[in-house]
């Protein structure tokens, strides 16, 4: 099973292994003063989620043109896939790139967080 993000570009990367998916749930609390307290799911979709992809050792190649599909979407919505299942949305709202070694042959690592949205 494949596990890609896919940019307006139509184009695909493969993240390594170990995505890590972060959730929260979100509800709203009313809390008494006796100890009891009412909560009430927040929204119809009351899940906030944060996927975190990583892309070590690659070519810095590579690695430009996956940060240049991150500038150029930046308020455009990817799409992302994991372990072959339903596509979801995702915006990267932050992402940190090292340079292992420059040149030619030049290798980069980057880390990218994305926000999971709900839009068609």
């Amino acid at each position: 099973m494949a596990t890609y993000i896919e940019f307006s570009s139509t184009n695909q990367y493969v993240p390594d292994r170990g995505v890590q998916r972060n959730t929260k749930q979100r509800t709203l609390i009313a809390t008494f003063g006796d100890g009891y307290e009412q909560r009430a799911v927040d929204g119809l979709n009351p899940q906030d989620e944060t996927i975190t992809m990583n892309f070590a050792n690659r070519l810095n190649s590579e690695i430009d043109a996956l940060v240049t599909d991150l500038n150029t979407d930046i308020a455009k919505a990817v799409t992302i896939v994991i372990d072959g299942g339903l596509p979801i949305k995702g915006v990267c709202d932050d992402y940190s790139r090292n340079v292992l070694y420059e040149g030619v042959d030049g290798a980069s690592t980057l880390s990218a967080s994305f926000r999971r949205v709900y839009e068609p």
